[in-house]
């Protein structure tokens, strides 16, 4: 019996000692959350924070850029699209605000013994004037202009600096200054012809406006 007593005592004593650490398990456990939860939440609301600082951040330099980089495609001039021979039209660019008058378009197979690379030279008499408040390049100003045999098709900028057939206009134009020369293009043979701003340069944004002056073959014969 007394043997029975000492086992059964013994296990009262170790099943004590288990409650006992189970007690403080789960007491650490306990700890251990509450702890995690506090630090989770934390590091949510730091992360929050850094988020809405950089969107801030994003958000001025993008202002800081655009305000930097204005939309230079947006002036003051209309298209003209409908001139004929003898027309005025305002070109404005990045760089120049101009009129140019089509006086007069002639076509030549050859001038001064040179011969145009296709069918024809294209002769067009120009007056141009200066509008801007500052100097204008002439030959800057000029090469904005192109002839084309179609409004969807390419176009010929002013050869008059590759050939001896006429004098380039170049130098510098005064603000309101005006002065007359002569542009050479070179095109094939074709009923209706454009004299027009570079599709290239109003696709790039470097032109402000589009003005193109309409004139068939025969009016240049």
């Amino acid at each position: 019996m007394k043997s029975t007593k000492s086992v059964c005592g013994v296990l009262l004593v170790s099943f004590s000692i288990l409650v006992a650490c189970g007690d403080n398990n789960d007491q650490s456990l306990d700890g251990n959350v509450d702890n995690d939860s506090e630090i989770d939440d934390t590091q949510v609301e730091g992360s929050s924070e850094g988020l809405t600082s950089k969107r801030n951040s994003s958000s001025d330099d993008v202002d800081t850029e655009e305000d930097l980089n204005p939309d230079l495609s947006e002036g003051e001039t209309e298209d003209q699209l409908d001139l004929r021979i003898g027309d005025t039209g305002k070109i404005e660019t990045n760089l120049n605000v101009i009129e140019v008058t089509l006086n007069d378009v002639s076509l030549e197979e050859e001038i001064n013994g040179e011969m145009p690379e296709r069918d024809y030279f294209y002769v067009a008499d120009i007056t141009l004037k200066n509008l801007a408040d500052e100097k204008a390049d002439i030959a800057e100003a000029l090469d904005v202009l192109e002839i084309a045999s179609s409004l969807d098709g390419s176009g010929g900028s002013d050869y008059s600096h590759y050939y001896n057939a006429i004098e380039p206009m170049e130098g510098e134009l005064e603000s309101g200054q005006e002065i007359r020369g002569q542009l050479l293009f070179e095109e094939d043979d074709f009923e209706e012809y454009f004299i027009r701003v570079s599709l290239g340069l109003v696709a790039a944004e470097g032109a402000k406006n589009q003005a193109i002056w309409t004139f068939m073959k025969d009016e240049a014969e």
